[in-house]
């Protein structure tokens, strides 16, 4: 009798409860269930299997549409703190990678990032600084034959040794088809801040290949966070992901850049990407299309995702990419054709064997 009268009082409850539930609640619960059906119609990637390019770490990457490769990374070696830059080529059929001679650019530096324009323009960013505390952000633009092969050297039409352009450390740089550049990076003086800033090529036809930044000598402050990485596609539209120190998910923004490419208009509150990893790295196509890839314990992690409405993104379930356990710190780019994803070993203090890997995978 008691049972009987427990369970009548427990279904009172719930259909005082559900009739009770405010709109907007139960509209959040509806669309939390549509969002979880979207996620399973995402695209899921058919990586190839990783292989050995160079010995390096904190490898990034940029690709044309042409196939041609930029990639850039900092040396294992403990004996000096050299960037280096590979040409590559993909093949669009096989998804490999046939790669040119690794070219010392700078004597001493870290985190490099590097994006490559619609007309071959390279443009190449690091911090001079090895921790946040006390670093400055570098660029070095130049110009590549995207009919030359893997051999080729790009020639470096700016100051040799880099132009300082801000203080800051651990940058990303992205540029799209109509030559808008976005680019993102921690603090250079410790603190816990992330900051962006916009800009253009001045003049790279007249032979000026400075960059000139439409959103002012210095970053704006976006949010706090660590490891922050920027994609920007043909419609100026932004995808960013970041890590938050302490907490161990990834985080994203979605914005549009603005007129005259004064500012990006970011969606207000920031969502956030459900799930672990670090350092993370993104790439918005043309198509609205993103692929976003982390580190994580069980190895590097992609997850899918599309752009939805103005404000939204849609993203499927985090999918670990096969034989990359214990690999660390991906970079990933694409060209509307193949996704490519670059990563490395663990840092071995004893610099014995810390590889490079790549694996591409066909885009649909």
């Amino acid at each position: 009798m008691k049972n009987h009268l427990k369970e009548g009082l427990c279904t009172i409850f719930l259909l005082i409860f559900f009739f009770f539930l405010p709109t907007s609640l139960y509209a959040q619960l509806e669309a939390n269930t549509s969002d979880d059906q979207a996620n399973t119609t995402l695209t899921v990637l058919d990586w190839a299997k990783p292989s050995k390019f160079d010995t390096g770490q904190n490898s990034a990457i940029a690709i044309h549409s042409s196939g041609l490769i930029v990639e850039v990374h900092a040396t294992e070696s403990i004996t000096h703190n050299g960037l280096y830059y590979h040409i590559g080529q993909l093949n669009s059929d096989t998804g490999t990678i046939s790669w040119g001679p690794s070219r010392l650019f700078i004597s001493a530096g870290a985190w490099p990032a590097v994006a490559i324009t619609r007309e071959g323009y390279v443009i190449i960013t690091w911090s001079d600084g090895f921790y946040k505390c006390c670093s400055d952000l570098k660029y070095l633009v130049g110009t590549v034959d995207l009919d030359g092969g893997t051999s080729q050297r790009i020639d470096f039409k700016t100051a040799s040794k880099g132009t300082t352009f801000d203080s800051g450390f651990h940058n990303s740089i992205s540029v799209n088809g109509i030559g808008v550049i976005a680019e993102a990076h921690e603090s250079g003086s410790g603190g816990k801040g992330i900051y962006y800033r916009l800009g253009h090529l001045t003049n790279p036809a007249g032979g000026d290949f400075s960059i000139s930044w439409d959103t002012g000598t210095k970053g704006l402050k976006y949010d706090d966070g660590i490891n922050p990485n920027i994609s920007v596609n043909d419609d100026n539209n932004v995808i960013e992901v970041h890590n938050v120190t302490g907490e161990g998910k990834t985080h994203y923004i979605r914005g549009k850049v603005g007129l005259n490419s004064t500012q990006i208009n970011f969606v207000k509150p920031h969502p956030r990407l459900e799930g672990s990893g670090s350092n993370p790295n993104v790439v918005l196509l043309n198509n609205s299309s993103i692929v976003e890839v982390s580190f994580n314990l069980a190895g590097i992690k992609y997850i899918t995702g599309t752009l939805n409405g103005a404000n939204e993104v849609k993203w499927s379930e985090a999918t670990v990419i096969d034989d990359t356990k214990d690999r660390h710190v991906p970079s990933v780019a694409a060209n509307g054709s193949r996704v490519i994803a670059t990563f490395g070993d663990p840092y071995d203090a004893i610099n014995k064997s810390v590889h490079l890997w790549y694996t591409t995978a066909p885009l649909p």
